[in-house]
């Protein structure tokens, strides 16, 4: 529902769009297995990350709508402190939505699951600026139509023409195929012994 609050309604619409696009995603299924309460958790997670995002980096919205969401920032521009704070009372928020019983299977899954969540893979293969894609996220009602490219493309061509690397991750193999045709590049696998998710780390070099 449309509120007098265009922020509050872009963050109520982006949230729903990013836990429904989420919920499938492999790393996700394995951390929240077990779960009841899992999409409830999700959106009030995304909903989170997007009140973050809207004042420490940049939102790109597919035709100034968000059914389509890109959620980034500049590796210059980022404040490690300000950015670990924030995960931190996003973690809290969600532990605390969770009924007792249920916690410390949650707490067991992303401890093991941990293992193949390497953010500081960047620093290892980029010594320049770079634009860092935290989150894609589009209505399953415009998958297959085109709409992916047409969210992704203007931060490519933006950031390309501007001589910066963008760097993303994902953990489904199938995503790493999708960006692999806009121009990105495997730079590191990160595994771990008896876990089958994998971390793919992408970097779209500026003449891809």
């Amino acid at each position: 529902m449309r509120t007098n609050n265009p922020e509050k309604d872009v963050i109520e619409v982006a949230a729903r769009v990013m836990a429904e696009s989420f919920m499938d995603y492999p790393l996700n299924k394995a951390v929240f297995d077990g779960i009841p309460s899992a999409m409830e958790i999700m959106l009030e997670s995304s909903a989170s990350i997007l009140q973050g995002m809207l004042r420490n980096g940049t939102m790109h919205l597919l035709d100034d709508y968000p059914l389509g969401v890109v959620l980034g920032y500049e590796s210059a521009k980022l404040r490690p402190m300000q950015e670990a704070i924030h995960k931190l009372r996003t973690n809290l928020r969600m532990v605390r939505r969770i009924p007792k019983e249920h916690r410390k299977t949650l707490i067991r899954n992303f401890k093991t699951y941990s293992k193949v969540m390497d953010f500081k893979w960047p620093k290892r293969h980029l010594k320049t600026d770079y634009y860092y894609i935290k989150v894609v996220a589009l209505d399953q009602s415009l998958r297959g139509s085109g709409a992916f490219r047409r969210l992704i493309s203007p931060i490519l061509e933006e950031y390309g023409s501007r001589g910066m690397p963008v760097a993303l991750e994902t953990h489904d193999e199938r995503v790493e195929s999708i960006y692999s045709h806009f121009g990105f590049q495997t730079v590191e696998v990160v595994e771990a012994e008896g876990i089958q998710i994998k971390q793919y780390c992408m970097v779209r070099w500026p003449d891809a």
